[in-house]
């Protein structure tokens, strides 16, 4: 489940499912994702089937026809990890 305020919308909400293993995108370890969003969902989280954060979406791409195709997250794990060592430096 992605939960956003995409393009002034409130609490939009769209279901999906991982579509891939951990890998790198443009530096950042990331999964795929199908649960619709649209421009402005980055930064809203991403939740399992029992409502624990999986994730932060951080973009999504688009069809040349402006279709939505595949959105992309940090795992929560990595976040994790970001925040204890923003907080300890």
């Amino acid at each position: 489940m992605v939960i956003g305020h995409p393009e002034g919308e409130r609490y939009k909400i769209t279901y999906g499912y991982i579509k891939s293993d951990l890998k790198k995108v443009r530096g950042n370890k990331v999964l795929e994702h199908n649960a619709y969003m649209k421009p402005g969902n980055s930064g809203g989280v991403a939740l399992t089937k029992n409502m624990k954060i999986a994730g932060i979406n951080i973009a999504g791409t688009f069809t040349l026809t402006g279709h939505f195709k595949t959105g992309y997250m940090i795992p929560y794990d990595i976040v994790q990890e970001n925040i204890n060592n923003w907080k300890n430096n």
